[in-house]
């Protein structure tokens, strides 16, 4: 019986020893302030560390094979799945698959990031690695495995730079895009979509009259359409340019704008090599089609578009994405601190100053 009173109050203090690991003492204030009831709470708390009800206590291993995947398949998409099998087979089970569960503590959250630190991987690759650990602990609370999610606080990352086309780059490669890309690399530069939401555009929505297009799908690397990342729908205005594209570009193959010869959908890795030969044979470079998405947004805020209606174009659902591009307006805070040079309005002229 370990039943102790300190400051007036019952508490329990006792060690539990389990075979191959370091006793660990267990001291709680009791939620009945009598002997019997915390007599009765020791109870059930020595019950549920030694697993007295039957249940078997598991490894992080076994819950993130098991669970963890479960959980992925039904909820993340296939890319998401892809990064998380990745970052808990190469990283994550070598470190932590033998550990129990409620074993893994902020102490050992520390010791990976200090191995990974010391083995040179990026800090944002560490932060991903931590967000997938963090998510197997949140789901074994949720499951009961565990009472507690220890701290998992990921390295401090730097902003992360970013390539994209200056204006003259761009233009000279829409000009050096073959005729199977052409209509689409011009309406990546000019619109900013994703490549999946390229690869999922139909005719139904793009409005070229109005000059117009909907973005109310996105295709998945396993070709199935779903809604857009983040669920932000959004419309998204035409350049003349992206119309005289799209225009010229109009079929009968099919309901996709951009598909293969027989209407059928693009897979993503099909679409490579649209922007990595023409970005050779234009700038000298290789880029990806994300550039090209970064490309819309770049030269909207060299012109000066404020970063809430890039963030609306882009879909993006937190002005903190949007932000990476706020160095490229230089003229903003150069204008805003021109206002100081303005006299006073006469309302707001300062006040008087009081005697003592």
């Amino acid at each position: 019986m370990a039943v102790t009173t300190f400051r007036n109050e019952i508490w329990i203090d006792v060690y539990v020893r389990l075979p191959g690991r370091k006793p660990r003492r267990i001291r709680r204030r009791s939620p009945v302030q009598t002997k019997k009831g915390a007599a009765a709470y020791e109870r059930q708390i020595l019950e549920a560390e030694y697993r007295l009800g039957g249940k078997e206590e598991r490894t992080f291993g076994d819950f993130a094979r098991n669970e963890l995947k479960a959980y992925a398949r039904a909820n993340n998409s296939p890319a998401e799945i892809d990064r998380k099998k990745k970052a808990l087979e190469t990283h994550l089970l070598p470190f932590f698959q033998h550990m129990y569960l409620r074993d893994i503590t902020a102490r050992e959250v520390e010791a990976y990031k200090a191995e990974k630190t010391a083995a040179k991987l990026a800090p944002k690759t560490i932060a991903n690695h931590l967000s997938v650990l963090r998510r197997a602990l949140t789901l074994a609370r949720e499951y009961k495995e565990i009472d507690v999610v220890p701290v998992v606080k990921a390295p401090p990352v730097p902003e992360q730079p970013f390539d994209f086309l200056t204006f003259e780059e761009a233009d000279a490669f829409i000009a050096a895009a073959s005729p199977k890309w052409k209509a689409m690399v011009t309406v990546a530069i000019r619109t900013g979509l994703r490549i999946g939401e390229l690869r999922a555009l139909r005719w139904e929505d793009v409005e070229l009259e109005r000059g117009v297009l909907h973005v109310r799908r996105n295709a998945t690397i396993d070709m199935k359409t779903k809604a857009p990342k983040n669920n932000r729908f959004r419309d998204v205005p035409l350049s003349e340019e992206a119309r005289a594209a799209l225009r010229g570009h109009r079929h009968l193959r099919g309901p996709l704008v951009f598909c293969c010869s027989d209407g059928a959908m693009f897979e993503e890795y099909e679409c490579k090599p649209g922007v990595k030969t023409t970005s050779k044979k234009a700038i000298g470079r290789t880029v990806y089609w994300h550039v090209l998405r970064h490309t819309f947004a770049s030269h909207l805020a060299m012109r000066g578009v404020s970063l809430r209606t890039i963030q609306e174009l882009m879909g993006h659902q937190s002005i903190t994405q949007t932000q990476r591009y706020a160095h490229l307006s230089p003229n903003v805070p150069r204008e805003a601190v021109k206002l100081l040079d303005m006299p006073a309005p006469c309302s707001q002229s300062a006040p008087k100053a009081i005697r003592s």
